[in-house]
Parts: structure tokens; sequence; C-alpha cells
């Protein structure tokens, strides 16, 4: 039986008795197998099928171009074996061989997996790790986009984020096992290839000046924390974490290099996180209408340490514009996840509140916010953070509730961070930035 080889990790490539097959399929039909092989022990109704691929036609096109496409898919596959690639599982089902195929993705998070396991040595994780990492030629399919399918782009672009957090993981990993072994230099031509990738990651970086320190390079380790502040200056127009300078500063005073052994970057982009203390209110925005800009807003956003003694509620993650106090419920809503996450003393402490304002049918401003505050000032509920994806999005009431927020909470840290796109413009959101833009924890971060 021949074996389909499929790799996704860097170009995609379909490869049959050693032939690259791949220009054969459209571009929709390579968007479909790539579903199909990335979901292979599931089954597959038709009906999501043509509606994540033909989103926008009608129902019967949308049916009719999935089933030219499996054709072609099944007519490409034809030419060079007699087994069925994809099954029919009655009328409206379909599902992928998942024997006849090799996928690099599939074999890359088999290595991880196997080096988690906690019954091998510290040569064998390694090793692992090695055989995950040369797996990892580029991201999930470099430069592949179908546009008109943004089901798919979502999935796909999901898949891209996770895959790669995962060489994160696989990187620093392999870096520890280095160091342990006393192989710096090795550490360091790892993290090297993660901020080739991510040139704002300040924990890489961290750990690459500290450890060129510690191999007796100091100029190296110098010029790399240089590095980072100008990319950090340029990029993002903020300066590096504080204990990347301290770092530095160890490095220009000391000659010793014992008191940098441990690892002690405990805070990604410590800019979110400075002045986010007890009984403190911040307020950061970040503000552009550059969307390679905007995207890193988020991720910094996104690595913010959750493990901090925050209740974080994410809210206006979705693209969309919302109805009036839409951004209050999903805050309510963050409020329970947390209590729910926390314990089922503490959520049933406040479910009788939520479920009060949840019942309310006609808002009435005042009392709705002031009963949102009872909930958010309670004692037995840490300070809180507030992540707003998309503050252009926000709704009116929303808003005004933030800013009754500020005002009135006074017992703990009430923290947010917002992302504005220019690009949209809300006059609300404009006059609420002025009012609360000459108080001293306000930051407005523009590029």
């Amino acid at each position: 039986m021949e074996k389909i080889d499929v790799y996704f990790l860097g170009n995609y490539k379909i490869l049959l008795n050693n032939e690259n097959i791949t220009t054969k399929f459209s571009k929709k039909a390579l968007g479909l197998l790539c579903y199909l092989i990335m979901n292979n022990d599931k089954f597959h109704y038709r009906e999501k099928l043509a509606s994540m691929f033909w989103e926008n036609y009608k129902r019967e096109s949308g049916y009719s171009n999935l089933r030219y496409a499996l054709w072609q898919i099944r007519k490409v596959f034809k030419k060079y074996t007699d087994e069925e690639v994809i099954i029919a599982k009655g009328k409206n089902v379909i599902s992928i061989s998942k024997d006849l195929i090799n996928s690099d993705v599939n074999m890359y998070l088999d290595f991880i997996k196997q080096s988690n396991e906690v019954n091998i040595s510290l040569e064998e994780k390694k090793n692992l790790l090695i055989s995950a990492s040369k797996l990892y030629k580029g991201d999930f399919i470099e430069n592949f986009y179908i546009y008109d399918i943004s089901n798919f782009n979502d999935w796909f672009f999901n898949e891209r984020e996770y895959l790669q957090r995962m060489y994160f993981d696989v990187q620093l990993r392999l870096s520890d096992i280095y160091i342990k072994q006393k192989k710096i230099r090795a550490a360091i031509t790892e993290l090297n290839k993660l901020i080739a990738i991510d040139s704002l990651n300040e924990e890489v970086y961290y750990r690459v000046i500290k450890y060129q320190y510690m191999s007796g390079n100091r100029a190296s380790a110098i010029n790399t924390y240089k590095k980072l502040k100008l990319t950090l200056r340029n990029e993002l127009n903020i300066s590096p974490s504080s204990e990347i300078q301290g770092l530095y500063n160890k490095i220009i005073t000391e000659n010793d290099t014992t008191n940098l052994s441990s690892n002690n970057f405990s805070i990604r982009h410590n800019n979110l996180n400075k002045g986010f203390n007890r009984i403190n209110k911040s307020m950061k925005i970040f503000i552009s209408d550059k969307p390679d800009k905007l995207k890193k807003f988020s991720r910094l956003i996104y690595e913010f340490d959750k493990s901090r003694e925050f209740m974080i509620i994410d809210i206006c993650i979705s693209p969309g514009s919302r109805i009036n106090y839409e951004g209050i419920y999903e805050m309510l809503d963050g409020f329970q996840a947390f209590c729910s996450e926390k314990s089922t003393r503490l959520y049933r402490n406040f479910s009788e509140s939520i479920d009060e304002i949840r019942n309310i049918t006609i808002p009435r401003e005042y009392s709705l916010f002031k009963k949102m505050i009872e909930l958010f000032s309670s004692n037995k509920i840490p300070d809180i953070l507030i992540k707003v994806w998309n503050f252009h999005l926000i709704d009116e009431k929303s808003i005004d509730f933030i800013s009754f927020l500020f005002r009135k909470i006074d017992n703990k840290g009430i923290n947010l961070i917002g992302i504005y796109d220019l690009r949209w413009n809300n006059e609300r959101l404009n006059s609420f930035i002025r009012a609360f833009e000459n108080e001293k924890f306000v930051e407005k971060i523009r590029n």
C-alpha cells in the first residue's frame, strides 16, 4: 500500500511515489484536503464542509462545488493508487483514510507527546525534542490563504498559532536541557531560532542575553540588549522590561557571572505589567492604524502572564460592532467563569447576584452599574484586569460602565489593557480617552 506524504510545516507539499502532486489540485481542494487530514480522526458532514468552504454560496451551489472538489481529489489520487483516499460514510458523511497518509504535523506532535513522558531519560527527551524541532521547517502552510472563506481561515490561523506555540515550547525546553548539560552555545542557537520568528519576545531575549554573558561573551550580551531595545522602540515605541534592564545593568557593572545562573524572568512583556499593583489603577491603550502593529499588540496582550493574582476578563474578542450593554454582559460572563474555575463555593456565593443581573429585562443604567460594582468590589475577588481586544468596537454603555468602574472601585487594583484600531472611528471612545488621558494611571501607546 503506497503512502501519501503530506508536508504542512513550511511549504505545502503532497508527495506520492516521491512525485510532487501539489499543483494538480485547486486551491480550495488543497484547503479541503488540509482540513480533512488535520482532522483525520473525525467524520465530516457534507453540509458543514460546504458551508465552510463556500459560505457565500446558496446551499445547492455549495454542495455542487463540494462534490466537484471531492471528485477532483479522487481523480488525482486515482492515477497513482487504487486505494480510496476519500471515504464516503453514506450520503452525507465523509472521512479521509488516515492509514494512507503520513503527515509531518502528526509526527511533530507525536514527538512532542513522547517527550512529555515521565519515565524517559534526559537524553531521550532531548533527542525527541530535536526530532520535533527539525520537522518544524516554517509556520503551518506558509504563504497559503484562500479569500472569501472566513470560517476556514479562522480555523487555519488558529492551527498555525497553536503549532507555533508548540514550537516555542520545544525550543525553550531544548535550551533548558542544553543548559543542564553545560552546552550554553547550543542553548543560544536554539533560542535564536525563536527570535527569528518573534523579534519582540522578551522572555527569549532575556535568556539569550543571560546565556551569552554566562558563556563569557559579554560583548554579545550587550549587543543583543541594544538590538532588542532598538527593535522595541521602532516597532512598539516601548522600552525593554524592567527584568531585562536589570540584567543589562548587572552585565555592565559586574564581572561575576554566578549571580546570573538562575532563570528568573517570570513576567513576559513587563511593560504591560508595570504599574499593575494592588490598590492601584492602570489603563494602557495601544493605538494604531497599521495591521502589523495591531497584531503585535494582540500578541503582547495574549502573552501577558496569567499566573499573577488577577481576575482576568476578556471582552470584545470577536470582530463586529456591539449592541448596547453587550460589553457589560461579557464582563459578567468573565466574572462568572472566574468564580466557577476557582471553586464551587465561590461560584455559589455570587450565583444569586449574577442571576439577578441577568434577569434585568430593561437595564436601568445606574442600578445595573451599581450591582456590577458590588460584585467586582467584593473582598473575595482579587485585583481585576480587563482585556479589551477590540476597544474600537465596544458599545457606548460599556464605555460608560468602565468609566464608572474606575471611579467607584477603591478597595483593590483595577487595570485595563485595550487595543484601539484607528481605522474605526469610535467618537464615544475618543471622548472617554480624552476624559482620562490626564490621569497619571493612563498610558496611551501609539504606533
